[in-house]
C-alpha cells in the first residue's frame, strides 16, 4: 500500500467572486487552475497571491473559460512564471485574446492611484497567448513536472461546462484517485449553450462553485418563462413609443441575450425592432459562430451574424436611442463607470416611457446595483461623486443565469458519488448553505471551503 497527498491551495477567489486560482500539488507535479482578476479590487491587490508558489512545482497552467475573473491575471502570472505550460480549449484560447487586450485600457487607468501596478503590453500578451496548447474536449492529455518520469504524470481531460463557449470543467487522474474542478457550471440549457457534460464514473474529490448556494432555486425563474416574461414587458415598453436597454457582459451575456431576442422576434412573441450591439461583443459574437459545430451548441445552425444588428459605435448618438423603439445591448454588464451601458444608461434614466432591463448579477458597489434597486422617481446617485439623478424609465429585473442552481448542484454532486468536496467561488452564505445541505444528505462526505492561503491536504491511497 502507497500514499501522499493531493494539495489544493486556493491563491485567489475561493470564499469570494474573483481572482480565481487554485494551485495543486500532486506526487511533484503542479498545475494551476483559472488565474483570474479580481473585478472589485485594484492594483495588486486585485491578484491572487503568487508568493505563496514561489517555492513550489509549477508547470501547468489549465484556463477553464475566458471571463476575467478566471484569465485576467495570466500575462501577469507567466511573469512570474515564464516556463510555465498553459492549456485551454480552442474558443476560451481566442476569446482570452481579445478579453486580455481590453483589458489593457482598463488597467492603465488605475497606473494613477496605484504606479507601482506594472500592467503588461499588448505584445506580451500575443507571445503569451501564442504558446497556448488548445485542449478539445474529452481528448485525454498528461501533466507533469520536468523531473516526473511518465509513468507518473497525471492524467487529464476537459468536459464542457455549459457557462459560455468553451468553458470546461477539469478532471485529473492518479493513481486510482480522481479529481474534478467543475470551473463555472450551468446544468441548464441557455439559449445557445447546452447543459454541462458530467465526468463518468466516481469523483473522489470534487472542487464546485457555490455561486448560488445563498440563493433560493424559486427565486430563479425557469429560462423559457424568463423568456416569455422579457418578450411581455419589451412589448409593453414599445408599445408606448419606448426603447429597453439591456447591460450584459461582452463574454457570453451578450450573445445568448442576442440569441433569446430574434428567437422570439422571429416566432411573433416580441415586435420586431432595431437591436444595436456595440465593443467586443460582436467580436465575440463571430467567435460563437465559428465553433457552432466544433463545440456543443442547442441549434449550430443558427450563426449570430444572421440577426440584424445596428453597430453601437462612435456614429451612434446616444439620445436618438431613445426616439424610436429598439433594443440596445450594451456592456459592461453591471453598468460600470464610463462604459457605453453607463454612459447609455444616464440618457435612458432620462426618459419616462423606456426601460433599463437588468439579466443579472450585479455587485453592490457598481452602478448596476444602485440602478436594479430603484424605481421610477427615485432620486439615485451612480457613484459615490456623481450628480443625483432622478429615475423617469422603468427598472425591469430579470434573471438569465448561467450559474448552476443550488438543487442541481447538490443533485449533481451526489450523482458523481464523490469522498471530498471543496467549495468555492461563493459568499460565506453561500458556502454555509451547500456545505450544510451536503453533510445533512450524506455525513460521510468531507467538506471543505475553499479559502485564500490555506491549504486542503487530501489523502490518496493504493
Amino acid at each position: 500500500m502507497s500514499a501522499e497527498f493531493l494539495t489544493i491551495l486556493p491563491l485567489g477567489g475561493g470564499n469570494e467572486i474573483g481572482a480565481n486560482c487554485y494551485y495543486i500539488h500532486w506526487g511533484g507535479t503542479g498545475i494551476v487552475l483559472d488565474v483570474g482578476i479580481h473585478p472589485k479590487k485594484e492594483g495588486l491587490e486585485s491578484l491572487p497571491d503568487f508568493s505563496q508558489i514561489y517555492n513550489a512545482p509549477v508547470d501547468d497552467i489549465i484556463l477553464t473559460h475566458a471571463h476575467q475573473d478566471h484569465i485576467g491575471a495570466l500575462p501577469f502570472f507567466i511573469r512570474e512564471f515564464p516556463h510555465t505550460r498553459i492549456m485551454a480549449t480552442y474558443p476560451t484560447a481566442i476569446m482570452a485574446r481579445i478579453a486580455l487586450h481590453n483589458s489593457i485600457r482598463i488597467l492603465r487607468e488605475q497606473l494613477i492611484k496605484h504606479p507601482e501596478f506594472k500592467i503588461y503590453s499588448h505584445e506580451e500578451v500575443e507571445l503569451m497567448l501564442r504558446t497556448i496548447r488548445d485542449i478539445a474536449y474529452r481528448k485525454p492529455f498528461q501533466c507533469k513536472g520536468f523531473s516526473i518520469p511518465e509513468s507518473e504524470a497525471i492524467e487529464a481531460e476537459l468536459y464542457d461546462s455549459g457557462h459560455i463557449l468553451g468553458s470546461c470543467g477539469v478532471r485529473l487522474q492518479k493513481n486510482g484517485h480522481s479529481f474534478f474542478y467543475t470551473g463555472d457550471i450551468n446544468l441548464r440549457a441557455q439559449s445557445i449553450e447546452v447543459p454541462a457534460q458530467r465526468p463518468p464514473g466516481k469523483v473522489h474529490t470534487l472542487l464546485v462553485e457555490a455561486t448560488l448556494g445563498a440563493t433560493d432555486p424559486d427565486a430563479l425563474p425557469d429560462w423559457d418563462e424568463e423568456c416569455s416574461r422579457l418578450a411581455r414587458e419589451c412589448n409593453r415598453i414599445f408599445s408606448k413609443n419606448g426603447s429597453v436597454l439591456i447591460p450584459v457582459f461582452a463574454i457570453g451575456k451578450t450573445q445568448e441575450l442576442l440569441s433569446v431576442i430574434w428567437k422570439l422576434m422571429e416566432e411573433g412573441k416580441m415586435m420586431k425592432v432595431p437591436i444595436y450591439t456595440g465593443g467586443i461583443g460582436r467580436k465575440v459574437a463571430k467567435i460563437y459562430d465559428k465553433f457552432r459545430y466544433m463545440v456543443p451548441v442547442q441549434n449550430p445552425r443558427r450563426e449570430l451574424k444572421d440577426i440584424p444588428q445596428i453597430p453601437l459605435n462612435g456614429n451612434v448618438e446616444y439620445h436618438s436611442l431613445v426616439q424610436e423603439p429598439c433594443i440596445v445591448l450594451a456592456s459592461s454588464g453591471m453598468m460600470v463607470h464610463r462604459t457605453a451601458s453607463y454612459n447609455i444608461a444616464k440618457v435612458f434614466l432620462r426618459n419616462p416611457y423606456s426601460a433599463i432591463c437588468t439579466v443579472g448579477y450585479m455587485d453592490e458597489e457598481s452602478p448596476g446595483y444602485r440602478i436594479a434597486h430603484a424605481k421610477q422617481g427615485d432620486k439615485i446617485r451612480l457613484t459615490d461623486y456623481s450628480e443625483e439623478t432622478r429615475v423617469q424609465c422603468e427598472i425591469l429585473n430579470f434573471r438569465f443565469t448561467s450559474h448552476a442552481r443550488r438543487d442541481d448542484l447538490l443533485e449533481y454532486i451526489f450523482s458523481l458519488h464523490v469522498d471530498n468536496v471543496v467549495l468555492t467561488h461563493g459568499d460565506a452564505d453561500a458556502v454555509a448553505w451547500m456545505g450544510e445541505q451536503i453533510l445533512r444528505e450524506n455525513r460521510g462526505i468531507r467538506v471543505f471551503a475553499a479559502e485564500p492561503g490555506k491549504k486542503i491536504e487530501i489523502p490518496v491511497i493504493w
